[in-house]
């Protein structure tokens, strides 16, 4: 496994390029909001680089129609050039946060180890990596972190929905 800063996701840079984006469009966060399926709110909270749901970065990602290498270059090797999903219209991406349980889950019996034992070795906690069982939602941190631990391409973890 590829060892690499894994809290390197560039949540200020991030909100720079969509605010850069927003404002040349002529877009008001309601719109921008309407346009990404990305809460004004959630898109805001970029600006801190807190808690960055990763599904939002997705979206807005495809929205700017650049790489998550932009913003993360130390996890460039997470994209193995595997062609990404596309959203076709009435659909969102998201991540899919239950192939990664099962994935974890099955590198986990591979190496004889439990679920805690993955945790601490990531820097995630237990709570975060059962949340993916419920389909739930992650920060883009833990995402890129467990990818990590799966030395997973990024793109493989992607699923469509109804918007």
């Amino acid at each position: 496994m590829q060892k690499t800063d894994l809290n390197c996701f560039a949540g200020p840079a991030f909100f720079d390029a969509i605010e850069e984006q927003r404002l040349k469009r002529d877009l008001s966060w309601t719109s921008l909001g309407r346009v990404t399926g990305v809460s004004p709110g959630t898109i805001k909270r970029f600006a801190t680089g807190d808690k960055i749901e990763a599904d939002g970065v997705l979206a807005l990602l495809r929205w700017l129609g650049r790489p998550l290498e932009d913003f993360s270059p130390s996890n460039s090797h997470l994209n193995s050039g595997v062609a990404p999903l596309r959203a076709t219209p009435g659909t969102m991406l998201r991540r899919d946060t239950l192939r990664l349980y099962g994935e974890l889950r099955k590198k986990a019996e591979q190496n004889g180890v439990g679920l805690l034992q993955i945790a601490e070795s990531t820097g995630v906690t237990l709570a975060q990596i059962k949340g993916l069982a419920k389909g739930g939602r992650t920060d883009i941190r833990t995402f890129l972190k467990l990818l990590n631990y799966l030395d997973a391409d990024f793109h493989g973890f992607t699923r469509t929905t109804n918007s």
